[in-house]
């Protein structure tokens, strides 16, 4: 007796588990990625603010244009939004260009944001005038 019609047949099997594990994983990957953008547009306010950030990580170094280009946003855009990132700390000149903070330097800025956000609050409400009842 062949075995050959056993070994096709758990063959089978591996071939197509591995399929469904390889799918699972480019789910989960693509919701870490989802995930991953959602939280960087939170941090940096707005997901253009994001896509300049992760375009700059992606390249090391490079300018708006490149930047643009990678991330599909207009290269004015991208100029004015390097700037700000730029005044804000997160995005830095090089002689090629711009470079992004790492990740965990912009960690340690999500506390200073929180924090400037709640007194910006605080200062908006004690400037609002009572009303008398």
């Amino acid at each position: 007796m062949s075995d050959e019609p056993e070994i096709e047949e758990k063959s089978g099997r591996v071939e197509q588990a591995t399929e469904e594990v390889e799918e699972r994983v480019d789910d989960v990957l693509d919701s870490l990625n989802t995930n991953i953008d959602d939280l960087l547009a939170e941090v940096l306010e707005t997901r253009s603010r994001a896509a300049v950030y992760v375009g700059l990580r992606k390249s090391g170094e490079a300018d708006a244009e490149d930047v643009a280009e990678q991330t599909g946003l207009y290269p004015d855009k991208v100029e004015n939004t390097i700037e700000e990132l730029a005044d804000e700390g997160i995005v830095e000149e090089t002689s090629s260009g711009y470079k992004a903070i790492s990740p965990t330097e912009l960690a340690r800025k999500v506390p200073e944001r929180i924090g400037e956000a709640i007194e910006g609050l605080l200062q908006r409400e004690d400037e609002e005038p009572e009303l008398d009842a």
